[in-house]
């Protein structure tokens, strides 16, 4: 016989709990696969199972009472070690008029068989056949919007705002995610409780998906992040869902750069950074990508000073141009030697 003392779930017929619980492992009865353990019978629970219940705990469960009676056949034990084993990841995808790309990026995402996964589309209002492509994947969506909205920024928060997941991310309708790396995103989470942002390695892809470029994750601090000193891709970047309440979500009235300012926000409000060493997306830039079409420029710099000065408290001046120029270079090193580190392809 085994005693162990847990912080679980309880899935009780009343709603779920969380709480202290002294278990006692019978010779028989009770089974445990990887992370997961079911009691499988009543009397294993009412016999060898007692509570230890703390202050403010369990209001309403006896030990004693027929709640108890009724646990063989609905108490669901998940260790936690800090976070809940199996956290929901809620990820939002806005597309407009990329029908040419939509169905690879939707599948990235559908094919990675995570068990707890809630996947979001939103389209304003497409005329090149997407929102027909959307609403023949619906039965594998958790929700569609098709609403006009204000902008890329105003669309992504009336996905989340559908969102009820532990842990967000977002992918554009013309990139992918690689396979298993939601898998990968939750694991960090879970043996990283302390982070409530994560950033993950990803390749740069052209149109027709050739890699272009590496890209390792490093050096998220606000000091380094609004100066081009950080190494990041969005599509391999994932947050908890309070960090993303904790920021607002996304400014709708920036049409530039929306998640470079959603990154910052959760930068300055003090984030616990974590790094992913897998490759956990492709970025694509082509002909008919914001990126790639190169227009916006201007706007995107004139909303990095904007983003700049509101963080900061102050303007841009000399010391942040030269600070930005080694931190390019520096960059630049740094993918140079990765990519002597790493197996050509």
């Amino acid at each position: 016989m085994r005693i162990s003392l847990a912080w679980v779930q309880f899935q009780l017929s009343c709603g779920r709990q969380t709480g202290l619980l002294l278990i006692v492992y019978p010779s028989r009865g009770m089974r445990c696969t990887g992370s997961d353990c079911t009691v499988a019978q009543a009397s294993i629970i009412h016999h060898a199972v007692g509570y230890s219940i703390p202050v403010g705990g369990f209001k309403g469960v006896n030990p004693h009472s027929t709640e108890q009676s009724r646990l063989g056949r609905n108490l669901s034990l998940t260790w936690s070690g800090g976070r809940n084993q199996n956290m929901k990841i809620s990820i939002v995808t806005i597309s407009f008029n990329q029908k040419a790309y939509l169905q690879a990026a939707m599948e990235s995402v559908l094919s990675q068989q995570y068990p707890d996964l809630e996947y979001i589309v939103v389209d304003p209002g497409s005329t090149d056949g997407s929102r027909e492509l959307i609403q023949a994947y619906s039965d594998r969506l958790a929700h569609i919007v098709f609403e006009k909205d204000r902008g890329p920024a105003d669309g992504l928060n009336k996905g989340f705002a559908l969102a009820t997941g532990d842990i967000y991310g977002f992918l554009n309708s013309d990139d992918l995610l690689t396979p298993g790396s939601l898998q990968a995103v939750a694991e960090h989470f879970r043996t990283h409780p302390e982070c409530n942002i994560a950033l993950g390695n990803g390749h740069i892809v052209d149109g027709d998906g050739r890699l272009k470029r590496h890209i390792k994750a490093r050096g998220f601090t606000t000091r380094r992040y609004l100066r081009s000193g950080t190494q990041w891709l969005q599509q391999s970047t994932f947050f908890t869902s309070q960090a993303f309440r904790d920021a607002q979500g996304f400014n709708p009235e920036d049409r530039a750069c929306w998640d470079y300012e959603l990154f910052a926000t959760i930068a300055k409000q003090g984030a616990r950074a974590g790094y992913i060493d897998k490759d956990i997306s492709a970025f694509r830039i082509h002909a008919g990508s914001i990126t790639g079409a190169g227009s916006n420029f201007d706007v995107y710099r004139s909303e990095q000073r904007r983003i700049f000065q509101q963080i900061t408290g102050r303007n841009w001046h000399l010391g942040d141009d030269l600070l930005e120029i080694a931190y390019r270079i520096e960059g630049r090193i740094l993918r140079l030697m990765d990519g002597f580190s790493r197996p050509s392809r």
